[in-house]
This record gives structure tokens, C-alpha cells and sequence, in this order.
């Protein structure tokens, strides 16, 4: 019998796709074997969260053959928890592999075998007819479902952490407010959501996403204790982020094409690690920034802003980007930061920086080396 460091030294042959015969030798060698870039029978392990797992895609046209080829191997001991990502649409088709992945589900928990669902559902205008998958999906994404104006179907779902929803015609999306494992949301081109009520009380919400939506209000955030990072992108009624005031955890802000016009409640989120500033007109004034210690990359682009002098009292501060800042005249304020490690600078004149270019990007684009910057 082939010893565990032996079967790892014979794996190394196969670099993308591991032969059956090998991968079924022993559970070490299925471990290695399904640790490869191909994995065996189409099944990939993966480690999520400190939490080892078995990922397989199914692809709706091979739907019944995969199934029927890869069901052995799951359920062979020793079980390895799983998930089945499939894409979906409003055809017979794909209600056709709902059918078969049904009683695929069935026997998987016969064989004691814990598994979830990662679904894309592309196209359709009712959740329905996949109520069974939904009700074990970890994560669901529902793509350009323009005719889809409710989320009534995913109530209660007590598996589900992710879910993305773009190009979606809801107005309603109270559903949500019953998945309480939630950790992250996207809305993105949803013309119809006004409100992010729904959001209310998730305890677990560490994620936010909102792009191209008419949302007009924040102030449900401040019910997310565990929020960390959010997105703002293309929300023409968004005016204010004082809702993100007392997020304690909060580590990531990004506001692009948003016509917020202060940025102070920032000034007490003390975990603030990251924030980027894009097409935002009304921003003159970094000065929120103030003081934040964790603070390690700020990018600002296309903004007003004149003066960099808050960011002396960042001393975590690793990385920096300017670009398109018309009114930006020094980086003089970057001098003394010790852990900077990366500066770049776009579309602004050189002679007026006290920059030397360093490396041409495209047209008027260039990064910039500062003459006192250590960059050993």
C-alpha cells in the first residue's frame, strides 16, 4: 500500500486532471486528486471559511448523464460536505434538470450527505418552480429577470448567505428580510429599487452592494451591526452616507458617481481600512479621513478634492491613487508615511507634483515615483 507522502509525490504528475484509477486508491489520494485544477468527475475540493468542501458545476444540457456518473463518488465514504452550482432559465429544459436535481437531492440525503445549492437564474419571471433547490441554496444570483417583480420565494431560506440580483425588475424585495444567515447583497440595474428596507435587522450582513439603483436612503444600514464593506455606484439619489454612523465593524467604503456631499460620518468608523471616491462632484474635502488609524488605501478619482494634508494623520497607509483631481497640486502631505508602499497618479501634470515619470500607461496616463519616496 502507497504511503500518503508517496500518492502526493505521484500526483504531482497530473497537474490539471487526476486518472480515476489513481484518485480511487484511497482517501488520501481522492484528497489530492480532488485538490487539482480539474478535480475528478467534475468534483473540485475546496477550503471555505476553514471548512473543507466539494464543489460540482453541473451544466444543464449534460444534466442526467453527470448526475448519473458522479453520484457513486459523492457518497463514497468518507462524505465531504457539498455544493452543486447550476445555471438556470425559464425553459423546458432547465425545468426538466430542476426535476432531475430533486431527486438528486433526495438521494443525496439518504447517503447522509450534507450539500446546498449555489443557483444562477438567468431570464425568469417566477421563483417557483425551483422552490425545492432554493430552499438548500447557499447562494443565488438572478440575472436580468426584468419581469420578476417580487423576491416571494425566497422567504425564510435558512441557508441562503449571497445573493445578487442584477438587471431585475422587483420592487418588492421584503423576502430577504427572513433570510437571517444573509452576509452579502448586490443589487445592480434594478430600476425599480427605491428602498433597502428589506435589509432591516440582519444581523449577519457583512456585505452591501448598490449600483446604477434609485435608492434613496441608508438609513436601514444602521440596523447591520456586522456590516464591513459597502459599495455605492451610479445612485443619483443618494445625497447622504450618515446612516454608515456607529458601524463599528466597517472596513471598506466605495462611493463612485454618487452625489453625496459629506463624508464626516466616516470620522467614526475607527476599522476603516479601505475607501475609494470616483465622480463624486460635490467632494472638495478629505478631511472625514482624519485621524483614522486602520486606514491602509484610499483611491480617489475625478473629484475636486484640493488637499491631501489629512492623510498625514493616517499612519497605516499603504496605498494611494489619484487620478483626474484638476485641483490636487501636492502629494507634499504623503511625506512621513512609513508604511506607504504604493503611489499612483493619473492624468496630472507632473511639473506641478514635483513627480518624475516613471512608467507611461496610456495617453496622458502615467504613474509617478516621488523624489523622496523610498521605493527599496
Amino acid at each position: 500500500m502507497l504511503r500518503c507522502n508517496e500518492l502526493y509525490e505521484y500526483s504531482a504528475y497530473f497537474e490539471y486532471g487526476t486518472p480515476l484509477a489513481f484518485a480511487a486508491v484511497s482517501p488520501c489520494a481522492r484528497e489530492r486528486a480532488e485538490s487539482c485544477k480539474r478535480g475528478t468527475l467534475g468534483c473540485v475540493k475546496r477550503i471555505v471559511d476553514g471548512e473543507a468542501w466539494r464543489e460540482l458545476h453541473i451544466g444543464d444540457n449534460k444534466c442526467a448523464a453527470q448526475l448519473e456518473s458522479v453520484e457513486w463518488w459523492l457518497t463514497r465514504s468518507p462524505a465531504v460536505p457539498l455544493k452543486v452550482y447550476v445555471t438556470l432559465k425559464n425553459d423546458k429544459d432547465s425545468l426538466n434538470t430542476v426535476a432531475l436535481l430533486e431527486e438528486f437531492s433526495v438521494r443525496l440525503e439518504r447517503c447522509a450527505v450534507h450539500f446546498l445549492f449555489c443557483l444562477t437564474l438567468n431570464g425568469i419571471d417566477t421563483l417557483e418552480p425551483f422552490g425545492t433547490l432554493l430552499s438548500r441554496a447557499e447562494r443565488v444570483s438572478l440575472n436580468g429577470c426584468s419581469d420578476l417583480t417580487s423576491l416571494r420565494g425566497l422567504d425564510g431560506l435558512r441557508y441562503l448567505k449571497r445573493a445578487f440580483f442584477n438587471g431585475c425588475g422587483m420592487t418588492d424585495i421584503s423576502a430577504i428580510r427572513t433570510c437571517a444567515l444573509l452576509k452579502d447583497v448586490t443589487f445592480n440595474s434594478c430600476a425599480g429599487l427605491t428602498s433597502l428596507d428589506a435589509l432591516q435587522g440582519l444581523q449577519q450582513l457583512k456585505s452591501v452592494h448598490v449600483l446604477d439603483c434609485p435608492a434613496t436612503s441608508l438609513d436601514v444600514l444602521r440596523t447591520c451591526p456586522s456590516l464591513e464593506s459597502v459599495t455605492f455606484a451610479s445612485c443619483p439619489a443618494l445625497t447622504s452616507l450618515d446612516a454608515l454612523q456607529g458601524l463599528h465593524h466597517l472596513k471598506s467604503v466605495h462611493v463612485l458617481d454618487c452625489p453625496a456631499t459629506s463624508l464626516d460620518v466616516l470620522r467614526v468608523c475607527p476599522s476603516l481600512e479601505s475607501v475609494t471616491f470616483a465622480s463624486c462632484p460635490a467632494l472638495t474635502s478629505l478631511d472625514a479621513l482624519q485621524g483614522l488609524q486602520q486606514l491602509k488605501s484610499v483611491h480617489v478619482l475625478d473629484c475636486p478634492a484640493t488637499s491631501l494634508d489629512v492623510l498625514r494623520t493616517c499612519p497605516s497607509l499603504e496605498s494611494v491613487t489619484f487620478a483626474s483631481c484638476p485641483a490636487l497640486t501636492s502629494l507634499d502631505a504623503l511625506q512621513g508615511l512609513h508604511h506607504l508602499k504604493s503611489v499612483d497618479v493619473l492624468e496630472l501634470p507632473s511639473h506641478q507634483l514635483g513627480c518624475t515619470p516613471c512608467v507611461p500607461f496610456a495617453g496622458e496616463c502615467y504613474l509617478f515615483l516621488l523624489p523622496w519616496l523610498d521605493v527599496t
